[in-house]
């Protein structure tokens, strides 16, 4: 038996508030990382630059999970 429409529905909007949350942390995220590139760029700083290029990853892990749950949901649309 298939999911009454008002569960679909419902399961949907869960969805979409998922992904507003992984967008809001992946710019959260991207933010900071801009801000400590920055400053390592004004201050000369290796050290930070680097260290921020080592976090890049966080980002970009989340970019992907925030890519393949949209293709999900709008496979499922």
């Amino acid at each position: 038996m298939s999911a009454s429409p008002t569960a679909a529905h419902r399961h949907f909007h869960d969805e979409l508030s998922e992904l507003k949350a992984k967008l809001l942390t992946m710019s959260g995220e991207a933010q900071d990382a801009l801000g400590r590139a920055l400053d390592a760029l004004l201050r000369r700083d290796g050290d930070l630059a680097a260290r921020v290029i080592a976090g890049d990853h966080a980002v970009d892990a989340l970019e992907l999970e925030i890519e393949e749950t949209v293709i999900d949901l709008l496979a499922t649309q």
